[in-house]
């Protein structure tokens, strides 16, 4: 295993850790990069908006971290921020150009899964980005279907304000109905 390799699994872990000054360590003195990717495709960006880490975010996008890399899963940085509720990391990912309407390899938006899990504060943030609030996965479900399936009211609500539309019907639903 070559050096930067090493360095570059290091970085990946300080990031996942929240190690600020190992990540600029390793940055600023060149002996590692940012595209570093574990086997699930995972980068260290991903990882770091995984647990919130908002400093390292910063410091990694400041040093060309790619936004829109994509884990074996299809997740960005932006999705696995919402997924975990990572509120003011969406927020830097979106101020940074990140996608707001990227999708998984199921089609699911970080809208989706915000929906789901009932982030509010990140669903107010997406939305000051204009995504598109009926948009269908690879099941046709939207966000508005998930967060009725998962009993999320105020995000129903809040929805259906911005224009969801309640008719539309997911392709499994469609099938079921045959």
């Amino acid at each position: 295993m070559s050096t930067s390799t090493s360095n570059d699994k290091l970085l990946y872990e300080a990031a996942e850790s929240g190690d600020l000054v190992k990540v600029k360590e390793l940055l600023s003195t060149g002996t590692a990069g940012t595209g570093y990717r574990n086997v699930f495709l995972f980068t260290p960006l991903m990882r770091a908006s995984v647990y919130g880490c908002v400093d390292t975010v910063l410091t990694l996008l400041e040093y060309g971290a790619e936004k829109e890399a994509k884990s074996i899963g299809g997740f960005t940085a932006l999705i696995a921020a919402c997924v975990n509720g990572k509120v003011d990391v969406v927020r830097i990912l979106l101020e940074s150009g990140a996608n707001a309407e990227a999708k998984n390899k199921d089609g699911q938006t970080g809208l989706m899964w915000a929906s789901w899990k009932g982030y509010l504060d990140i669903i107010h943030i997406l939305l000051e980005y204009d995504v598109n609030v009926g948009e269908q996965d690879n099941s046709g479900r939207t966000a508005l279907h998930e967060a009725a399936r998962y009993g999320k009211l105020e995000v129903v609500k809040l929805l259906l304000i911005n224009g969801a539309d309640p008719f539309i019907k997911a392709k499994i639903i469609q099938l079921l109905l045959i």
